[in-house]
């Protein structure tokens, strides 16, 4: 999904996901053009995928493996208690790599997303033309010319 735009006509809810911010622009601009009260201002932003939150989960499993141990035998005191960071930091990486590689194979990721480099837009007023309809409102005064002197 990245490079992936999307416009809103309220800057809340964001809609579509297009390949450029031009490309989301001109479908926002269709979208507020045929809304009965369109909005004065259309938002395109980029959209960014969801962090799924795999990754740094190895401290939690490490301390649930110790009490777990712990809980087994008064031996088990010393149990992973020397590790250096990076011995914890691969721990991670393997957990994030799994728990990821789990999401895709059930088709668990995440579809939600957040937007962000949000851009304003202002939406041109409809014509007057569009506006013109049969409501008895005068739309052109127009001119009359009158002669200068009346019948002396």
């Amino acid at each position: 999904m990245a490079g992936k735009y999307a416009f809103s006509v309220n800057g809340d809810q964001y809609l579509g996901a297009f390949d450029s911010r031009d490309e989301a622009l001109r479908k926002g601009m269709e979208r507020a053009s045929g809304m009965a009260m369109p909005p004065q201002t259309l938002y395109v932003g980029r959209r960014v995928p969801a962090n799924p939150q795999a990754g740094g989960h190895a401290r939690a499993v490490l301390a649930n493996m110790i009490a777990r141990s712990r809980e087994l035998s008064d031996s088990a005191a010393g149990y992973l208690s020397h590790l250096s960071p990076q011995q914890v930091d691969d721990l991670d990486a393997a957990i994030e790599y799994a728990v990821l590689g789990w999401l895709s194979k059930q088709e668990l990721m995440p579809t939600f997303f957040t937007i962000e480099a949000i851009s304003e837009h202002p939406v041109p007023s409809p014509s007057k033309r569009d506006d013109a309809g049969d409501n008895g409102e005068v739309q052109d005064l127009g001119s009359v010319e009158y002669p200068s002197s009346l019948g002396s």
